[in-house]
């Protein structure tokens, strides 16, 4: 069955993700409503850093940023 898309007019979607499991729901839905509604998916990774965190670690860092890029 093909389900329909819900909103009209929408060229582009913008996923914000974290990467965590709480994320993934949300990561489900805007490949399907982008699927739906034949629209552009953009998609924007959040790493977690601070000036200690990078002080202490900066390799952490490296292979966060890393990671969301994969």
């Amino acid at each position: 069955m093909n389900e329909v898309c819900p909103i009209n007019n929408l060229g582009k979607i913008l996923l914000a993700t974290d990467g965590s499991g709480y994320s993934s729901g949300a990561e489900k839905e805007a490949i399907s409503l982008a699927g739906r509604c034949s629209s552009q998916l953009g998609a924007i990774a959040v790493v977690e850093a601070n000036d200690e965190y990078t002080a202490q670690a900066p390799q952490l860092v490296e292979n966060a940023e890393k990671e969301a890029l994969a």
